[in-house]
């Protein structure tokens, strides 16, 4: 018997693998583009591009309305080449309620690349019926573009608050999570139609909202098919006022394969199905209101080693509580006693921990799971150093064994040493910490820096232009912020929320080359206390630009 499901995510990776190359490729041939450093705008950047081509854009707020064009260029923040999620947070495209933030409308090719931004404030182009749509991202006549790793977020449209998708148009979305978005009419997250079939995987579809038809997901509304794939998305917390709190299908097949729905809200389900088929594979359809599924006009659901509140026939389905981690929160990942885990398809591809698939979105590791972390403090400074190491490891550790420089003697066994530094030098350190039955090692090079005085003056040391990470952290409620300069310049170092929202600047002056530190109260421009959560401080250095995230538990 064909294992459909198998099949399709083999599909499925070879085009994430035929993408991959691709984008690869451009990168070894073509030409990157600076913005702001080249191009004041990234529009300006699209329209200097070529074919192939990266543009490549700093952190910062960009007000503008970009359109491919037709080109098949890698539109990127810095998360395109260093992969650190802070670069998303930090680049932010924002559409000033002037049309579609992001638009494709000349059939681009999977080549053509929207990736690392929070895509916000947009409020769609205008179609032919008069209705604005998209307002996250516009995708029109056989455009197939590759949407990855982005935050599309308070977005609003007629149709597709998000994303919108029409004649024939394919984009592959990949890592993206569509938030708070509104559709006036149908599609809160995304609509889809006339063709159109979107592959969506390890995605969020959460809090978005819609007048009509699918507040996650409106797929299908006229005779021509729009398919819908989903692989590994969670679909959660979105409200319609008609029809499909999660998702509506008219005149479709889909396909979701570990999928978890729960928490939608509208008049009729959940899942709202008219003349479609719809087959789910180790899904959790729970707690939508005020059902998970209404069928209506030849709709057909076929799911199996699912599961769904109040129950459905089907191989392997199950009606339990799912034991979600914390639902009211956001939090969609199985507790370890859930009845979901291993409960999926036998013949499903096994779990990354070589168990039997769970169900929903995020399968539970069973092995023991043990991530190796570490910080010092301070850094940098003057012979003889003595350095407070952190434990930061993420598992059970039960054992430490330190390298202080890194040279493959375990200097210490115990979670938080304290080592001294003796010699002049730059050190790598290394940590490798076991739970009993696995271990992991972290090492970061060139970690510690440890200078005589009796150098500096005869210009033997340099100083490298550095920002460190902050400690404590976490921290309540001061810490302290570290940084190194390799020469004189004019330096701002300032202090950003969750939202891009600058809200405290430390320094902003001309400084000289050195070690600095400076303690931050965590208290805002107007000197009131800011809230727990994460916040970003950013470093800028002329055209530089260093960024970390640190964390505040009041």
């Amino acid at each position: 018997m064909i294992n459909y499901i198998e099949v399709i995510i083999k599909v499925i990776k070879f085009v994430h693998i035929i993408i991959f190359l691709s984008i690869l490729c451009s990168f070894l041939s073509a030409t990157i583009i600076n913005v702001p450093g080249q191009y004041p705008t990234i529009q300006a950047g699209i329209n200097a591009s070529t074919d192939g081509d990266t543009i490549l854009v700093q952190p910062g707020t960009y007000y503008e309305n970009i359109n491919y064009s037709g080109k098949n260029v890698a539109v990127g923040s810095l998360f395109l080449t260093t992969e650190d999620s802070i670069y998303i947070e930090l680049t932010i495209i924002n559409g000033s309620q002037s049309g579609s933030v992001v638009t494709f409308e000349n059939g681009e090719s999977p080549s053509a690349l929207i990736c690392g931004f929070i895509i916000t404030n947009g409020s769609g182009n205008i179609m032919p019926n008069g209705v604005y749509s998209g307002g996250g991202i516009f995708c029109h006549k056989d455009s197939d573009p590759t949407i990855k790793n982005n935050i599309i977020t308070q977005n609003n449209a007629g149709d597709g608050g998000g994303l919108f998708c029409y004649i024939h148009s394919d984009p592959t979305i990949i890592n993206v999570e569509i938030s708070y978005n509104t559709a006036y009419d149908d599609g809160g997250g995304i609509h889809c139609n006339f063709g159109s079939c979107p592959i969506i995987t390890n995605s969020k579809i959460m809090y978005n909202m819609c007048y009509d038809k699918g507040a996650g997901i409106c797929c299908g509304h006229n005779e021509h098919l729009s398919n819908l794939t989903l692989n590994y998305v969670v679909i959660c917390s979105n409200t319609s006022y008609e029809k499909g709190g999660a998702i509506y299908v008219a005149n479709s097949i889909s396909y979701l394969n570990n999928v978890t729905i729960s928490e939608n809200y509208s008049t009729y389900s959940g899942i709202y199905c008219t003349n479609s088929i719809i087959n789910i594979i180790n899904g959790i359809l729970w707690n939508n209101y005020p059902q998970e599924i209404y069928l209506y006009n030849g709709g057909y659901l076929n799911a199996t080693y699912s599961d769904i509140q109040n129950s459905w026939v089907g191989v392997g389905n199950i009606n339990e509580d799912p034991l979600f981690v914390n639902p009211y929160n956001g939090d969609y990942h199985l507790q370890e006693d859930s009845p979901c885990i291993d409960a999926g398809d036998p013949n499903s591809p096994q779990d990354p921990d070589g168990t039997i698939a769970d169900m929903g979105a995020y399968y539970f590791h069973q092995e023991g799971f043990i991530n190796a972390d570490f910080s010092g403090y301070p850094l940098s400074g003057i012979i003889p150093l003595e350095v407070q190491f952190t434990d930061l490891s993420i598992g059970n550790s039960i054992g430490w064994m330190w390298d202080f420089e890194n040279d493959g003697i375990v200097d210490s066994n115990e979670q938080n040493p304290l080592y001294l530094y003796e010699q002049v030098g730059n050190y790598s350190v290394a940590l490798t910490v076991t739970d009993g039955f696995i271990e992991d090692t972290e090492i970061k090079l060139n970690y510690i820096t440890v200078i005589d005085t009796t150098n500096l003056n005869n210009n033997i040391y340099s100083f490298h232009t550095k920002l460190n990470q902050n400690y404590p952290n976490p921290f309540n409620p001061e810490t302290t912020l570290s940084f190194s300069l390799f020469e004189k310049g004019y330096v701002s170092l300032e202090i950003f929320n969750i939202k891009g929202e600058k809200i405290r600047t430390l320094i902003n002056e001309e400084l000289l080359s050195g070690e600095y530190k400076i303690v931050w109260n965590g208290k805002d421009n107007l000197n009131q206390p800011v809230p727990s959560g994460v916040y970003l401080y950013q470093l800028k250095i002329g055209n530089k630009i260093y960024a970390k995230k640190m964390l505040l538990l009041k």
